[in-house]
């Protein structure tokens, strides 16, 4: 397992909360965004411990739920349990291989935006936005994707996570 440092986290956690407000609308395709807290979640779920994701996933669901006009625990719900699907993924993968990380974001992002869609759709109970709201899925997903390897690097050179030792014989 690895560690970071709790306050890089948190540091961490408040930059990509500026990005998401400040930078990210300025980088939008016809509305499509992407989401650095799916790319942070996936990168603490292979780097970090992939037991505790759900715990970084409440808070941002949280934060995410206290600024967006959607219903209130919506996003929560979304991001914890498809972080619970996450963490069960990073205990069976080889977690150091690049190209799995950019598939497993794929697959995160659109988890957690179909649990949104669908419990928004049962919530709103308005059937004719199902066409839209998966299509806007599948590109940010892949908007999401593109834009990992640059957030990925940034992570890996900001946390600075390091490997626990254990002793083989104690």
């Amino acid at each position: 397992m690895f560690r970071a440092h709790p306050a890089r986290l948190i540091f961490v956690l408040l930059i990509f909360l500026f990005l998401t407000l400040a930078f990210v609308p300025f980088i939008s395709i016809g509305g499509i965004r992407p989401d650095l807290f799916f790319i942070l979640l996936v990168f603490y779920a292979f780097h970090v411990s992939w037991k505790t994701v759900p715990i970084p996933a409440f808070l941002i669901g949280l934060a995410k739920d206290i600024l967006t006009n959607s219903y209130f625990g919506l996003e929560t719900f979304s991001l914890v349990t498809a972080s619970i699907l996450l963490g069960l993924a990073a205990s069976k993968i080889e977690r150091e291989n690049a190209w799995l990380r950019y598939l497993v974001t794929f697959l995160f992002s659109v988890t957690v935006m179909t649990v949104f869609s669908v419990s928004f759709l049962v919530l709103e109970g308005s059937p004719r936005l199902i066409a839209f709201s998966f299509a806007r899925v599948f590109y940010v997903s892949i908007y999401t994707v593109c834009v990992s390897p640059l957030v990925f690097f940034f992570l890996d050179r900001t946390l600075k996570v390091r490997s626990r030792q254990y002793e083989l014989f104690s």
